[in-house]
C-alpha cells in the first residue's frame, strides 16, 4: 500500500472557465519515500501539496492517503484521518506564542485526548530523536531562532506518528546553516521513523536531500529526477532542470 496516491487531479479556481492551477496530476508516493516538489513561481506547487494534504479540495480526481480514499470519508472521518495519519510543517512555523515550547510540541496529543503518561512518553521519545533538550530548556518561543522554531514545529508535526509529513517551503525563512540543519532533520526522520515526506521547495540544495524530485510547469508534472547512488550528480541534475525551466522564476 502506498503512502499517497493522486489520480487525475484537477484544480480550477473560480468557475469551470476559471484558472486551471493543476491539470491531470498523477503521483504515487511509496511508504518511506522522500519527495521534493519544485517548479517556477505559479506552477502549482503549493496547490498540489494543499490538495494532497486535504487542506483544500480538488476540483476532480482522487486523493488516497494510506489506502483511504478521501472522497469517501465524512467530515468526522476526515478530521480523524488528519489527526492520525498526516503531519504538516509550514514556512512560518505557526507556533502558539501563549504556549511554552513543550506545550506547542504536545498540542496534537492533547487535542487527541491522550492521557498525561502517554503524552510525556511520546515527548521523551521525540526529544531524544530530534535533540530538543537544549531548545526546551529555553523559557519561551520568543527566545528561539528561526531554525529552532522550525525544529519545534517539526516535532509537533510528527509527535503523533503520522504516516506522511507535508512541508511547504520549510527552509524558506532560514539562513543556509539552519536550512541544512533542518534538511538533515527531515532526512533523519525519513530514515529512522520511516515517515514518508513531501516537501515543496525552491532550493536545489534542500531538494537534493530527497529520493526524488517532481518538477511542475504550468500546473502539470513536467519531469521527475531520481537520486540514485550519487548525491552530487543528483544535485547537478536538479540545477540543470531548474535552469532549463527558468531559474530566475524560482524565487531564488
Amino acid at each position: 500500500m502506498s503512502a499517497l496516491e493522486l489520480k487525475e487531479i484537477y484544480k480550477i479556481f473560480g468557475n469551470e472557465y476559471g484558472c486551471i492551477a493543476l491539470e491531470n496530476i498523477n503521483l504515487l508516493v511509496e511508504k518511506g519515500e522522500f519527495i521534493s516538489v519544485m517548479g517556477p513561481s505559479g506552477s502549482g506547487k503549493t496547490t498540489l501539496i494543499n490538495i494532497a494534504s486535504t487542506v483544500i479540495k480538488k476540483s476532480s480526481g482522487k486523493v488516497i492517503i494510506d489506502g483511504l480514499n478521501i472522497e469517501k470519508l465524512n467530515n468526522e472521518e476526515l478530521a480523524m484521518m488528519r489527526r492520525e495519519k498526516v503531519g504538516f510543517v509550514f514556512q512560518d512555523f505557526r507556533l502558539i506564542d501563549s504556549l511554552n515550547i513543550e506545550e506547542n510540541i504536545i498540542l496534537p496529543l492533547v487535542l487527541k485526548g491522550l492521557n498525561h503518561n502517554k503524552i510525556y512518553r511520546k515527548l521523551k521519545k521525540i526529544k531524544e530523536i530530534l535533540k530538543l533538550d537544549y531548545i526546551i530548556s529555553k523559557k519561551s518561543i520568543y527566545e528561539l531562532s528561526g531554525g529552532e522554531k522550525q525544529r519545534v514545529a517539526i516535532a509537533r508535526a510528527i509527535i503523533h506518528d503520522p504516516k506522511i509529513l507535508f512541508a511547504d517551503e520549510p527552509t524558506g525563512k532560514l539562513d543556509t546553516n539552519s536550512s541544512n540543519s533542518i534538511m538533515d532533520l527531515f532526512e533523519k526522520i525519513n530514515k529512522n521513523l520511516n515517515i514518508s515526506i513531501i516537501i515543496v521547495t525552491h532550493n536545489p540544495v534542500s531538494a537534493s536531500y530527497s529520493d526524488r524530485v517532481v518538477f511542475l510547469k504550468d500546473g502539470k508534472i513536467y519531469n521527475e529526477i531520481y537520486k540514485g547512488e550519487e548525491k552530487s550528480s543528483f544535485y547537478s541534475r536538479i540545477l540543470d532542470m531548474v535552469a532549463f525551466l527558468g531559474g530566475k522564476n524560482y524565487d531564488l
